[in-house]
């Protein structure tokens, strides 16, 4: 995630709408850039000219590029640029372009004026236009000034790093610019001209608050994968934990919603199916869990929760009548819970209805059941995601190292990396759970943006409902004011900013399952992480125990060979 300064807030923006979506693109960008937002001068010339850069870019290896914002609809007629107000109507001549060089040719002068007291290498300096509000196309004819190249439009907003290095490559050839990339000498040079004085250590929890746009714009891109599948009527999509499964499932439900169709959206959490039926209300969709649904078609309420789904399969296959099937469309979430013999008669009736037929799934959670479904091998269309939308890189990483997992898309949000606590009594619990939520009091992290999860069961913990924690009450569901403590199980298909797991074992995270159920807990939390294991291994096995988690890996035979396993702090 790129470095803004100054830090911005939604008050901000000028009452420019355009300048806001350019903000949030930018966000986007790799952490090596540095964004400049608003930044006004005074020309250091006899003239003492005042002007304002909207956007300022700056990359060690690319140079400095300043972008001129101008949203609203855009004509040229005469050679002349005409905005139009699209609240008011009001019409005004602007020369974009023209602000732009001034603004580059002002930061030129700054830098070589410093350049007589510091001796540091120039970056290259360029400029670019960029309008919000419309999308060019390849057959438009530009003006003589305004390149392709350095002329951004709507579509930019989805992939601005493409578009900007796009623009720095042109400006490179044009001037024949061919240097190296700036040193870090270089760099605070660079910085001390155009922000002398910089700093800030933001808290978590208005970390939480940046990081939420970011991973919002980053879903946004991975709804755009479903305009490849528009014509598909049955696909199947993988992707690990935090790669905006439901989001795109939900996303694909209102896209069939719009078309007046109706859509079933199945999941298997229960908590999950609240949550959304809680925050989406959309023509035509019915979320419902596999038990509910089992209540609703059987009209039966009164069947033991670990018998219903074995007779609700029996009574689909055997005594329903397809032609009493209500729901042309079917999206199912958790895809990997839910029974092949349930998915296979749920395909068949839709498939006589003609509509569409969507599985989201992880093959790393299937904590429900132990192999893999039949129906993942057999799909014909099967898509994989792999950018992660909900956790920071550090969590990301944690999460798939239990599992054996590399080669990871990390995003740009590494935030704090996760901690690794011991305990062995009910006492020694509750001096972790106390920090815990002592440090997201101080971090001003909200307490329903908490969880705390047991890697066991709720009648199988040290910590008791009825107690409180640092000031702070339990509850079994989600409350203002409470901490959410439940079972990762239960948890499943949800997420919180912050999450500390427990009754973790440290010997049943030899089995698969228990590896499993903890990277499921793991990916849970967006933005900070704390896992607390029973410490069941004595320090002298600690290496067997290591090498049996991971064999191929030369660990230190102790704690630090977890910490680096786990790639987490002690």
């Amino acid at each position: 995630m790129a470095t803004f300064i100054p830090d911005v807030k939604p008050d901000d923006f000028n009452n420019s709408p355009g300048e806001k979506e350019v903000y949030e693109a930018l966000k986007l960008l790799g952490k090596e850039y540095t964004v400049f937002y608003s930044l006004s001068w005074i020309s250091i010339g006899n003239d003492r000219t005042i002007g304002e850069a909207d956007f300022v870019i700056f990359h060690p290896a690319h140079g400095i590029m300043v972008i001129e914002v101008k949203s609203g609809e855009i004509e040229y007629k005469n050679n002349t640029w005409i905005q139009t107000n699209r609240n008011t109507g009001k019409q005004k001549e602007i020369s974009p372009y023209d602000q732009a060089r001034k603004s580059q040719f002002e930061l030129l002068e700054r830098l070589r004026k410093y350049g007589y007291k510091v001796r540091f290498k120039k970056p290259m300096l360029c400029y670019a236009v960029w309008f919000p509000s419309i999308g060019y196309k390849r057959t438009d004819l530009y003006p003589t000034e305004a390149a392709s190249e350095i002329t951004f439009d709507i579509k930019t907003l989805l992939n601005a790093q493409s578009a900007i290095e796009k623009g720095f490559a042109f400006w490179k050839e044009k001037l024949h610019f061919n240097a190296a990339p700036l040193s870090d000498t270089d760099v605070r040079a660079v910085m001390d001209v155009m922000c002398p004085y910089f700093h800030a250590v933001p808290k978590l929890g208005a970390s939480i608050k940046e990081a939420e746009q970011y991973y919002l714009r980053l879903t946004n891109q991975q709804v755009a994968l479903l305009d490849f599948l528009v014509e598909q009527d049955t696909a199947v999509i993988h992707g690990l934990a935090g790669t905006g499964k439901t989001v795109l499932a939900v996303e694909k439900a209102k896209m069939l919603s719009t078309q007046g169709e109706n859509v079933l959206f199945l999941c298997y959490n229960s908590f999950l199916r609240d949550s959304l039926r809680e925050n989406n209300t959309i023509p035509g969709v019915v979320f419902h869990n596999a038990h509910s649904l089992a209540y609703e078609i059987m009209g039966q309420s009164d069947l033991e929760l670990d018998k219903v789904l074995e007779e609700f399969e029996e009574y689909l296959e055997v005594v329903f009548d397809k032609e009493d099937w209500e729901y042309k469309n079917v999206i199912v979430d958790e895809g990997q819970d839910l029974d092949d013999r349930l998915l296979n008669r749920l395909y068949d009736l839709v498939r006589s209805k003609k509509g569409c037929f969507y599985v989201f799934y992880d093959k790393n959670q299937f904590i429900m059941k132990n192999k893999q479904p039949h129906w993942i091998e057999d799909a014909e269309c099967r898509l994989v995601l792999n950018k992660n939308c909900r956790n920071t890189a550090k969590i990301f990483k944690t999460a798939c190292s239990i599992i054996r997992r590399d080669n990871l898309s990390l995003n740009e949000i590494h935030g704090d990396v996760p901690f690794l606590r011991f305990y062995s009594t009910e006492k020694e619990l509750k001096v972790v759970v106390e920090r815990f939520l002592d440090k997201m009091k101080k971090e001003e992290v909200p307490a329903e943006k908490i969880a705390i999860l047991s890697a066991a069961t709720m009648s199988n913990t040290f910590l008791n409902l009825n107690e409180n924690y640092a000031g702070f009450q339990l509850s079994e569901k989600r409350e203002e004011g409470k901490i959410h403590f439940t079972t990762i199980r239960k948890f499943k298909g949800l997420e919180a900013d912050a999450i500390l797991i427990v009754d973790a074992s440290m010997i049943g995270l030899k089995s698969d399952e228990d590896k499993r159920l903890l990277y499921v807990g793991a990916s849970r939390a967006k933005n900070y992480l704390e896992i607390a294991m029973i410490q069941d291994i004595a320090d002298g096995d600690m290496g067997d125990y290591i090498r049996c988690l991971n064999p191929n890996r030369v660990l230190p035979k102790n704690k630090k060979g977890l910490k680096r396993l786990f790639s987490v702090e002690i």
